[in-house]
């Protein structure tokens, strides 16, 4: 059974004062160079069970990517632990593992060869992507030609294609045209409908309300709420409108 299990998961990064860089400094200084944190995750327990599509949202810097990156393996907890049982595959920056002077059926190629893949298995994944991406000719094309909008496309084509057990997206609802928005939409469904996980960030609350089975709300690193989505939406809109309120006074 696939599922993911944060256990007082934390993630702190290092900030290091300008001083530690200065050779002459340490040598004059009888002070150690201040090293301070940034804790992005702080002490987050949950369980993502096999089914759910869950919709992560919060401010800006609030911490959802870096939680994003927990939940997908990417980011070892400094603190905690984390449990994921079920092959992951993650869509954050559209440009990682591309490469720009490649065209897209070739990156395609790359990424799978990346991944695995071999023989005739990559000649038909290459196909079911171009297919399902529908760049026309720029699919001949060299990616740094391309637009945010067949970024995405080409990206997510190849993240689905491998049939992920748990999906990750950072900022995915609402990309691209309304034509592929939904054919997007039906593919998550297809991999919700087979078992599998998904999980999404996003600012596009209605399409959380609307897509999602759980909603969690992540502020300051910290487990805000976890709920249904309509609910959780509702709760941080009005939170959201009272700090306005609050720094108009």
């Amino acid at each position: 059974m696939i599922g993911i299990e944060l256990r007082g998961a934390t993630v702190d990064f290092p900030l290091v004062g300008p001083e530690f860089f200065s050779f002459k400094k340490s040598l004059l200084s009888h002070h150690r160079p201040l090293i301070e944190h940034v804790r992005a995750v702080n002490n987050v327990s949950l369980t993502i069970k096999e089914g759910e599509r869950v919709g992560l949202i919060g401010a800006n810097g609030a911490g959802k990517t870096s939680l994003l990156k927990v939940l997908a393996g990417i980011y070892p907890p400094t603190r905690g632990k984390v449990m994921i049982k079920g092959k992951v595959s993650a869509l954050f920056d559209l440009t990682t593992g591309m490469d720009m002077e490649l065209n897209g059926v070739e990156n395609i190629k790359l990424r799978l060869m990346l991944l695995g893949y071999r023989g005739g298995k990559i000649n038909q994944l290459v196909e079911e992507v171009i297919d399902f991406a529908e760049l026309g000719d720029f699919i001949h094309m060299p990616v740094r030609t391309y637009s945010s909008g067949m970024f995405v496309r080409l990206s997510f084509g190849i993240c689905t294609v491998m049939a992920p057990e748990i999906l990750v997206l950072d900022e995915f609802l609402g990309a691209g045209d309304a034509a592929f928005a939904k054919k997007a939409e039906t593919k998550v469904r297809s991999l919700m409908d087979s078992g599998n996980i998904v999980i999404v960030s996003s600012h596009a609350l209605s399409g959380i309300t609307a897509e999602c089975t759980r909603c969690i709300w992540i502020d300051k690193g910290r487990l805000r709420a976890s709920g249904p989505p309509a609910e959780i939406v509702q709760e941080y809109l009005a939170t959201a409108t009272a700090a306005r309120e609050d720094d108009l006074v």
